[in-house]
């Protein structure tokens, strides 16, 4: 209750919402996963595993509804690359129109800087453990 509440206290003081469903982590992984075939290398590699952890959000919302993980994903990535409406995962587990469900801004922007932020540290860590040989 508290976190609904909260949600809805930063949806009105920053006056900005996104669509929920996992539609906005479904964009961002359809943006990054066509950035990634014009790069060589590495970074297509990383580009791509970034692109998988934005699906993890409408993956969950998947399997809590009960419904098929992979097939729901690779429906989801059809339906985001071909529709100019925000697609996401609704109330039943479905891939449909997001457009009852919303997340502040905040919400989302600081979310995705707090995983990355994680993610470095994880990265610098297995760096130093790496180098000493252990």
């Amino acid at each position: 209750m508290h976190d609904g509440l909260r949600a809805v206290s930063l949806a009105i003081e920053d006056q900005e919402i996104l669509p929920g469903g996992g539609a906005i982590h479904s964009r961002i992984a359809n943006a990054v996963r066509v950035s990634s075939e014009s790069e060589p290398g590495r970074a297509r590699l990383a580009m791509e595993a970034f692109s998988r952890a934005m699906e993890t959000i409408p993956g969950a919302l998947v399997e809590n509804s009960g419904n098929d993980v992979l097939d729901s994903i690779l429906e989801l990535r059809t339906a985001t690359r071909n529709q100019e409406h925000f697609m996401g995962i609704d109330e039943n587990g479905k891939i449909s129109v997001i457009d009852r469900a919303w997340h502040p801004r905040t919400v989302i922007t600081e979310s995705l800087q707090l995983a990355c932020e994680t993610t470095i540290g994880m990265l610098r860590i297995d760096q130093v453990i790496s180098s000493r040989g252990d």
